[in-house]
Parts: C-alpha cells; structure tokens; sequence
C-alpha cells in the first residue's frame, strides 16, 4: 500500500479526521465519479436512479411532495441504517450510505421548495 500525505485547511481535516478507515473508499468513490477507469464500472444506487427516472418523468408539484422511494430501496436503506448503528457496516456499505444520504438530502431539499412555491402561489 502506497503513503500519500496532503496539506489540506485545518476545516477540512476536522472534517476527514473521523472518516480515515473510510478514505481509501471515499477516494475510489470520488474518482469513479469524476474520473472512472474504463474497467471499474460507476457505483449505481437504486434512491438516486429512481429519483432520476422520476424526475424526467416531468413531475407535478403535487407528485414531488408525494414522492417516495419503492419499497426495495425503502428495504436497502434500512438496512443500510441498522448496519451502520450495530457498528456493522462496510467501508463500500459507507460510501453507499453517504451517497443515499446526499440524494437523499437534495430531494428533502426540492420537497421544501416545491412545498413552499405551492404555498406562495396559493396566497396570489
């Protein structure tokens, strides 16, 4: 295994300090998504496919506040969650987790606004 030391701003390394068994895996990650090797295939998850799929579908306001995930995906984060409180969990399980929950943050994101644009509307 190869060393490799960084200087990165003293904000950051508190942040990376509790994720160093994970950088190895987070690094992959990150490279898979900007600079993927044509042998190592991108990560794919299940939340972020099907919020793509539903949001090319053209939503309405309505169908965006209802949106939920399917029940296999509701199933695999679940999952996900219990292996991460019983200490349990991957570094590969981690970088999954952490993706669902980005996705998953940027859509509870989209529902405020869509809520909130609904509402203002209501009001003119």
């Amino acid at each position: 295994m190869t060393t490799i030391t960084l200087q990165v701003p003293d904000q950051l390394a508190r942040r990376i300090a509790p994720l160093q068994a994970q950088l190895p895996q987070l690094l992959a990650h990150t490279l898979d998504l900007y600079a993927p090797e044509e042998s190592t295939p991108p990560q794919k998850y299940s939340l972020t496919e099907e919020i793509i799929n539903f949001l090319a579908s053209r939503p309405t306001t309505e169908q965006i506040i209802d949106f939920k995930v399917s029940s296999s995906t509701q199933q695999r984060l679940d999952a996900l969650l219990e292996k991460k409180s019983s200490g349990k969990i991957t570094p590969a399980e981690i970088v999954e987790y952490n993706a669902y929950r980005q996705v998953n943050h940027i859509f509870i994101l989209l529902k405020a606004q869509t809520r909130a644009s609904l509402l203002n509307s209501d009001k003119q």
